[in-house]
This record gives structure tokens, C-alpha cells and sequence, in this order.
């Protein structure tokens, strides 16, 4: 379980935000490889992020744009 894979599930659910939890259910592996590969993408600047408070701190993420459009090939 790697990038590609978070990138396909991106792929298949562009316009929506995520949590990790809802990516690992979806895609399988292990809640560790799914961050990993979360903070490797934004790293990379392919996914955008953001942090909520509700009570507990949680983030969401969601694809770029130009991921969407088909520009995945370099993986």
C-alpha cells in the first residue's frame, strides 16, 4: 500500500474531503502506511489539507485539481 494507491482513491473521489480513517477503510493496509503516504503526497505538494478542532484535532484531504485531470502518471 503506497501513494499510487491514495492517488487512485483520489482519483475516484476528487471533490470530496478526507480523512485518513475513511482512506484506510476504502483502500486497505494499515493506518500507518496511510498517513505515511498522506504526508509523502503532501510533501509533494499533490494533496491539499486542512486541520480541524472538533473536539479533537482531525485532518481532511483532498486531491489537487491537476491530480484529477489524469496527471497521476509519474507514479
Amino acid at each position: 500500500m503506497g501513494q499510487a494507491e491514495v492517488i487512485e482513491y483520489f482519483e475516484k473521489h476528487p471533490d470530496k474531503w478526507h480523512t485518513s480513517l475513511e482512506i484506510r477503510r476504502q483502500i486497505g493496509g494499515t493506518q500507518s502506511s496511510v498517513t505515511a503516504a498522506l504526508k509523502k503526497l503532501r510533501m509533494l505538494d499533490l494533496v491539499e489539507y486542512r486541520e480541524i478542532r472538533n473536539p479533537q484535532k482531525m485532518y481532511l484531504y483532498k486531491s489537487k485539481k491537476w491530480i484529477s485531470m489524469g496527471q497521476s502518471d509519474i507514479f
